[in-house]
């Protein structure tokens, strides 16, 4: 049974994650240990179990720094399963001013932690953003184009055929089919 909540203000949650090798039993006990040498009084316990695997992540970025001041994981590798919800829960952590111990963590490791956050944060953009540029070259080496489709020969042949008729850009681009803007560049082009 886990102590309750008193009417003073906010508590201590424990984060709990399925993990094969430390059963949810063990986490808990470590957690609960941690929070009973700094005298802290836990609240709630979240988890995040292999039916639900982010219910328990989703319920504590709601509840810090309304419903607890203090969460406790019992191994770093509670904070997620990928870089991005480690970082999610992280920073909606440090947003909402809450506390965070790791089971058998020095403090200043985990203050590491906040300090390392915005770097991480620009480190997981840019390895997005290189995922994203490896999959177009590989997707362009397929031949799979990107961007809006190229106008057909007769489409430009018709822009052509109104501006030399004399049409203006919009008449020319309307009796073509085509987007004024599009028109516009075959002028360009047309006139280079």
């Amino acid at each position: 049974a886990l102590p309750t909540v008193g009417t003073g203000g906010m508590s201590t949650a424990i984060l709990l994650r399925d993990q094969p090798a430390i059963p949810f039993e063990s986490q808990q006990a470590a957690a609960l240990a941690c929070a009973g040498r700094l005298g802290l009084t836990v609240a709630r316990v979240y988890r995040d179990d292999g039916r639900r695997p982010r219910l328990g992540r989703q319920a504590v970025i709601r509840g810090a720094g309304s419903v607890f001041s203090t969460l406790i994981l019992p191994s770093p590798t509670a904070l997620g399963t990928t870089l991005s919800e480690a970082l999610a829960l992280l920073s909606a952590l440090r947003e909402r001013g809450v506390r965070l111990l790791i089971v058998d963590a020095e403090a200043a490791a985990v203050e590491g932690l906040w300090d390392a956050l915005p770097i991480l944060m620009g480190m997981q953009a840019v390895l997005r953003q290189e995922a994203i540029q490896r999959g177009r070259v590989r997707a362009q080496a397929r031949g799979v184009r990107f961007g809006r489709p190229p106008l057909s020969d007769a489409k430009i042949q018709r822009v052509k055929d109104a501006f030399a008729a004399g049409m203006g850009l919009r008449a020319a681009a309307r009796a073509a089919g085509v987007s004024p803007a599009s028109a516009a560049r075959l002028r360009g082009s047309s006139v280079g």
